[in-house]
């Protein structure tokens, strides 16, 4: 039998090795959370390895369809993330598949690709694949060796296989990484983005001006929102804090 000390230096080398080599193709880091992956030790430089990797594979696909209607776009990413680090914990490759009536956009790839770089360079599998082999859910292994799971992004969000994961990914380093991963807008939108700047007048270092999520559209009206917050109340607050660059 393996003496108190010996298991504690078994324990340590266990640690070093995961800790070293998790970015390595085929490696992956040990997981904070039951279903999703979520690295406790971590570095940006390894998480964009790690997915880039992933995303590069094209033989076992998470196939996702954005089917969230009446969420907005924040809520969609977030659910899009937690996706992809679900894929990367299954082994798989994410990729979003269009859908009847697309949300987005109505030209190819009538997905958020609309807008923001592909994630990888795997094509669409064809349609018989994608119907035979529809996501469950994390206890359902009978369809796991299936090359294409089709996984609605509705049924990901109510089936619960991201539940607890909010203090680990939520404004963390590592969901940033995964943010921006999928979501690096197109060289297109980079340009509207530059025009509006110098409309604005804005002089560079460009990181000298605040962006402000304002709550306000018709339907946020006719909802919970009755009396949303003026734009005045919005700048008041930022008048409150202290001055600082934010990007």
């Amino acid at each position: 039998m393996q003496s108190a000390m010996q298991h504690r230096e078994y324990l340590a080398s266990v640690r070093t090795f995961q800790v070293s080599n998790f970015s390595r193709p085929g490696m992956l880091a040990p997981s904070v959370h039951h279903n999703l992956w979520i690295p406790k030790i971590v570095t940006d430089r390894a998480i964009l390895d790690r997915v880039r990797h992933n995303q590069a594979q094209c033989d076992r696909l998470l196939a996702v369809s954005d089917d969230m209607f009446g969420s907005g776009l924040g809520s969609t990413v977030n659910r899009m993330v937690l996706a992809l680090s679900l894929a990367i914990r299954l082994g798989r490759t994410l990729i979003e598949v269009p859908i009847d009536t697309p949300r987005w956009c109505t030209t190819g790839p009538q997905t958020l690709q609309c807008f923001y770089e592909p994630w990888g360079p795997c094509p669409l599998p064809d349609a018989g694949m994608l119907a035979a082999a529809p996501w469950h859910n994390h206890k359902s292994h009978s369809d796991h060796d299936a090359p294409v799971l089709r996984m609605s992004l509705m049924h990901f969000l109510k089936g619960g296989e991201w539940y607890h994961s909010g203090h680990l990914m939520f404004g963390s380093k590592f969901a940033r990484t995964l943010t921006t991963y999928l979501f690096t807008p197109r060289p297109w939108i980079e340009q509207l983005i530059n025009c509006t700047l110098n409309g604005c007048a804005f002089a560079e270092p460009r990181s000298q001006y605040w962006v402000i999520h304002m709550r306000d559209s018709p339907e946020v009206r006719a909802s919970y929102m009755r009396n949303p917050p003026s734009f005045a109340d919005y700048a008041s607050h930022l008048l409150e804090e202290p001055k600082r660059d934010v990007g």
